[in-house]
């Protein structure tokens, strides 16, 4: 049971660096063009 979590837990995780790259570089394209 303590696996599941954890690796649920690492997924979330993963996605959420993820999200903040893919909106951080977002930002950078976003002030770069303006």
């Amino acid at each position: 049971m303590y696996l599941y979590i954890a690796m649920l837990v690492v997924v979330v995780a993963e996605v959420s660096v993820i999200l903040g790259g893919v909106n951080t570089v977002a930002c950078i394209l976003r002030w770069y063009r303006s």
